[in-house]
């Protein structure tokens, strides 16, 4: 059921659970496996509810982040010509400088 815009979110004995990006939200849905009922939404929100909400489940045990723009691009951009992840390139460039910075 993946698509461009939907994310498999996961399969219970008796649901499948899928999400769905559309202007601007991400709607939550459920479908029963057998078809006995058609979709049913569970919630709706925006992505900066999403990214708040997993700060708070991780009880600030992580540092989250999220870039956009032209900073964005050029992380991608060079990143696949080191042939590294975003992330990867992200964790190496901010390990560098922690490393270079004078201690305080």
């Amino acid at each position: 059921m993946t698509s461009k815009g939907q994310f498999e979110i996961g399969i219970t004995d008796q649901h499948l659970y899928w999400a769905e990006s559309n202007d601007g939200l991400v709607t939550i849905h459920r479908r029963p496996k057998d078809g006995t009922a058609g979709d049913e939404v569970l919630a709706r929100w925006s992505p900066e509810t999403l990214r708040n909400l997993l700060l708070w489940a991780e009880d600030e045990k992580s540092v989250t982040f999220s870039l956009t723009g032209p900073l964005a691009h050029q992380v991608r951009k060079l990143s696949g010509e080191l042939s590294l992840t975003p992330e990867m390139f992200v964790w190496h460039a901010v390990k560098i400088f922690i490393e270079t910075s004078p201690e305080a």
